[in-house]
């Protein structure tokens, strides 16, 4: 999913969130999982406050440039 970016900040995330949730236990969903980049600071801090944890992570490494 994704907000527009002249509409977050307001909530709408939230709401989408939530909303799936509730639709996913009417359908007998028992876990909700989601993907979120590393780099998305604002998409995890909104997963943790809704109480999701980190189940799994990728890394990975720029092999040029004087990275390495």
């Amino acid at each position: 999913m994704e907000v527009s970016a002249g509409h977050r900040g307001k909530g709408y995330g939230r709401a989408i969130m939530l909303a799936a949730e509730d639709e996913l236990r009417q359908r007998g969903a028992e876990r909700l999982g989601l993907n979120v980049f590393g780099t998305n600071r604002t998409a995890i801090a909104l997963c943790d406050s809704l109480g999701f944890a980190v189940t799994s992570q990728q890394m990975s490494k720029p092999l040029t440039g004087s990275d390495g």
